[in-house]
């Protein structure tokens, strides 16, 4: 099993609305937007992946923190992402190890 080296959330509407995860494979930021047109989230995440992010950084605000990308990879629909929504905790990433790679997965969505 794959697990995070670290994991943290922001804002939490249904589901996390924004993550900053550390792996093996390193690290992510996962960003579902709230939508003002429709009053709701986007049901996905954009996902990125980031130069590595200083422990004292994630105390502070994430906002613009998606400027820092190195690329964006891909979206990942909010009801894919790895976590126990009932305990909020990060499961292990396998089932989006494709994604972290920076693989496409058959039929996905590209911007």
């Amino acid at each position: 099993m794959a697990h995070w080296l670290h994991a943290e959330y922001r804002d939490f509407a249904g589901a996390p609305r924004m993550m900053l995860c550390t792996c093996a494979l390193g690290t992510f930021l996962f960003e579902s937007r709230f939508d003002t047109d429709a009053g709701e989230y986007l049901p996905y995440y954009a996902v990125y992946r980031l130069p590595p992010v200083a422990s004292s950084e994630t105390c502070a605000s994430w906002f613009g923190l998606e400027t820092r990308a190195i690329e964006w990879l891909a979206d990942l629909p909010v009801s894919d992402f790895p976590f126990d929504l009932a305990r909020r905790e990060f499961l292990p990433y396998d089932s989006i190890e494709w994604l972290l790679r920076g693989h496409a997965q058959p039929g996905e969505p590209t911007r």
